[in-house]
C-alpha cells in the first residue's frame, strides 16, 4: 500500500534515524513490499512535490517521535501540521506510531494539534504523559512505548561500577557554558566520557572541551565490545536515556522536557531540571545504589515491551458498534489483510455487517457471540456507516461484499462460489472468468442445498483447496454453512457476500458510480427490486437502537 511516512529523519540525529530503522521494520512486517515514501531532507522542502505524494498515496503514517512539540521550534510543529492537515483534508487515513507529543506552549498550537490528532484512525503515544494529554480524541488512543523496544533485541551489558560516567547533552539547547560546567565539575570528583547523539552538533561541542567518547548511533546499533562500560549516564536526550535502561546502565536524566522526564518515572531513575553541583551527590547517590536502580531498570524495560506490542494494531483499527468491532481500513487495506491472511494455514472469517444482521443478532445469541468472533468485520451497509459517524463522528468508508469479490478477483488465485440459482451461479462464474484473466474458479454450487448437499459441496472445497470461498445465501443461512466449513476443518479466506452473484449474472444492475459515491446505492437497489422493501422492517427497530445509544451515551 502507497505510504508516506513523516518523521524528522535524515538529519544524522541517531535516535531518530534508529526510529525510522524500527518503523520500516514495523511497516515491512505488516505489508511485504510496501511502497513508502519517507520524508527526507531531499524531499520535505518540495511542496508541490510532497502535496502530490500525500494525493496519490493510501495513507500518512506519523513516526516515532516527538515531532509534535514547539520546545525546539514552532515552525517544525506547523510544518507537520500542515502535511496532516492535508493529509486529512484530502481523507487519507492517518495512523501515530508511538508519537510523543509537548511540549507545546501557547493554546493556537495546543488547539490546532488536538484537531489534527482528533481526526486520525488510530495513535499510539510512546508515554504516559502524552496519552493522558490527548488520549480523549481517537477512539482508539494505546499506551504503547518507545518502538526502540518493538519487537526488542537485548542490547550488550555495558554497566560497570568502575567505568566512567557518561554524559550526553542536547547541544540544540544547552550551551558551550553548560558542557564547561559540567566538565568543571566531573572532573574533580568523576573520569567521563561523552556520548554524541546528533552526528556533526553534539560530538563538535564535546571536541571543543577536548573530550572524547561513543556515539549513539553505534551504541543502538549494538556496535560496541566489552570496554564500553559506564557506572552512571547523565543525560538530557531522550535516545541516550533509552539505551541506558536498555543496557542495564543507571542513568539520571537532565532538563524540562516532559518526555525525559516521564522515562525516568518510567525506569525509576533520577532526574535533575538543571546541572547543578548537586549534580555529584545524585551520581554518588545512584553509584551507591546501583544494584536497586539496575532491578529499576529491568522492570521498566520489561513494562516496555510489553507496551510495545499495541503498536502493531495501530494500522489495523477498528470501532465498536454495537459490540461489533468493525474495522476502519478502507478496500485496499482489508484486500492487503485478506491476502496475508490467505497465506496461513487457517480458516479466516470476514462478515460483512448491515443493520439487518446487527438486529437479528439480537434474537440469537449463539449467532451473535459467533458473527462477533469474526477475523475482520467490516461496515456493508450505510446503516453501519451513519452509526460509526454519530457514534464515534469517524466517517468510514463502506466496503460491500461486490468490492470484496471484485478486489479479490483481481489478486488472482483459487476461489470457490456458492450462492444463487444454478443458473445464476453459472452465469456469474462465466462473467467473472472474463473480466479477471488469472483466476482460477476451483468449483462453485448453488446456494440452494440440501443437508446431504451441503456436505458434498464441503467435501468439493476441502479437495480443490481454494484461496478464497465466496458464500452468497443470504444472512443468516450462509453464515450456518460457514460455521460449518468451521467445523469440518476447511483452510482459507471465507466471505459472506450475500446476493451479490445475482449483480454478476447480469439479473440486477449495480447501482450507477454517481449513486455509489452519494452512498445511496440501497436506495437504488430498493427502487430496482420493489420487494426488498417488504424486508426493511428492522429499520425503525434500528434506528431507535441508534437513537437509545445516542441519548445513554
Amino acid at each position: 500500500m502507497p505510504t508516506l511516512l513523516v518523521g524528522y529523519y535524515g538529519f544524522s540525529n541517531a535516535g531518530d534515524e534508529h526510529l525510522l530503522k524500527k518503523t520500516l521494520s514495523l511497516l515491512n512486517s505488516l505489508e511485504k513490499n510496501s511502497k513508502i515514501t519517507t520524508l527526507l531532507p531531499s524531499n520535505r522542502k518540495k511542496i508541490w512535490g510532497l502535496i502530490s505524494t500525500i494525493y496519490t498515496c493510501d495513507r500518512v503514517v506519523l513516526g516515532g517521535g516527538s515531532l509534535l512539540q514547539t520546545r525546539t521550534s514552532k515552525k517544525s510543529l506547523y510544518y507537520y501540521l500542515f502535511i496532516l492537515g492535508l493529509a486529512i483534508f484530502l481523507k487519507k487515513p492517518c495512523y501515530g506510531l508511538g508519537i510523543g507529543v509537548g511540549p507545546i506552549d501557547d493554546p493556537v498550537s495546543r488547539w490546532l494539534t488536538n484537531r489534527v490528532l482528533s481526526r486520525f484512525e488510530s495513535i499510539s503515544f510512546r508515554d504516559d504523559l502524552s496519552f493522558t494529554e490527548f488520549s480523549a480524541f481517537p477512539q482508539r488512543a494505546l499506551l504503547g512505548s518507545d518502538l526502540l523496544f518493538y519487537k526488542f533485541k537485548p542490547f550488550k551489558p555495558a554497566y560497570n561500577s568502575n567505568g566512567p560516567v557518561g554524559v550526553s547533552l542536547n547541544t540544540n539547547i544547552e550551551t558551550e557554558e553548560n558542557i564547561n560546567d559540567i566538565n568543571d565539575l566531573l572532573n574533580d570528583s568523576f573520569p567521563w566520557v561523552g556520548i554524541a547523539a546528533h552526528l556533526g552538533v553534539d560530538d563538535v561541542m564535546l571536541n571543543s572541551v577536548d573530550v572524547k567518547g561513543e556515539y549513539l548511533e553505534d551504541l543502538l546499533e549494538g556496535r560496541y565490545d566489552d570496554n564500553v562500560v559506564y557506572s552512571c549516564i547523565i543525560s538530557s536526550r531522550y535516545h541516550t536515556c533509552l539505551w541506558a535502561a536498555a543496557a542495564g546502565v543507571p542513568f539520571i536524566s537532565i532538563g524540562l522536557d516532559p518526555k525525559c522526564v516521564s522515562l525516568s518515572i518510567l525506569f525509576g531513575q533520577e532526574h535533575r531540571f538543571s546541572i547543578t553541583e548537586e549534580i555529584i551527590d545524585d551520581i554518588e547517590h545512584v553509584c551507591s545504589q546501583a544494584d536497586k536502580y539496575i532491578r529499576a531498570l529491568k522492570k521498566g524495560v520489561d513494562t516496555a515491551i510489553l507496551r510495545s506490542k499495541v503498536h502493531a494494531s495501530v494500522l489495523n483499527p477498528t470501532l465498536s458498534i454495537f459490540g461489533f468491532d468493525v474495522s476502519t481500513m478502507p478496500l485496499s487495506s482489508v484486500l492487503h489483510t485478506l491476502k496475508k491472511e490467505s497465506e496461513q494455514q487457517k480458516l479466516t472469517r470476514l462478515i460483512t455487517l448491515n443493520p439487518q444482521m446487527i438486529m437479528d443478532c439480537e434474537k440469537d445469541k449463539q449467532l451473535n457471540d459467533w458473527v462477533k468472533k469474526a477475523n475482520l468485520i467490516v461496515a456493508d451497509g450505510q446503516g453501519v456507516v451513519m452509526a460509526s459517524k454519530l457514534i464515534w463522528k469517524k466517517d468510514i468508508s463502506p466496503v460491500t461484499g461486490i468490492d470484496l469479490v471484485e478486489g479479490v478477483c483481481e489478486l488472482g488465485g483459487k476461489v470457490f462460489l456458492i450462492g444463487a440459482s444454478k443458473e445464476g451461479i453459472s452465469l456469474s462464474v462465466d462473467s467473472l472468468k472474463t473480466r479477471y484473466q488469472d483466476l482460477e474458479v476451483c468449483g462453485y454450487s448453488t446456494g440452494y442445498l440440501t443437508p446431504e448437499q451441503e456436505f458434498e459441496v464441503i467435501e468439493k472445497i476441502k479437495e480443490s483447496q481454494p484461496t478464497f470461498i465466496f458464500v452468497g445465501m443470504g444472512f443468516p443461512r450462509q453464515e450456518y454453512f460457514i460455521q460449518e466449513l468451521e467445523r469440518a476443518g476447511v483452510i482459507g479466506v471465507v466471505i459472506g457476500v450475500g446476493g451479490v452473484f445475482d449483480v454478476f449474472s447480469g439479473q440486477f444492475s449495480r447501482a450507477p458510480s454517481w449513486v455509489r459515491s452519494l452512498r445511496c446505492e440501497w436506495l437504488y437497489r430498493g427502487a430496482k427490486q420493489p420487494e426488498r422493501i417488504l424486508k426493511w422492517g428492522f429499520l425503525p427497530k434500528y434506528l431507535y437502537k441508534l437513537g437509545k445509544h445516542l441519548i445513554e451515551k
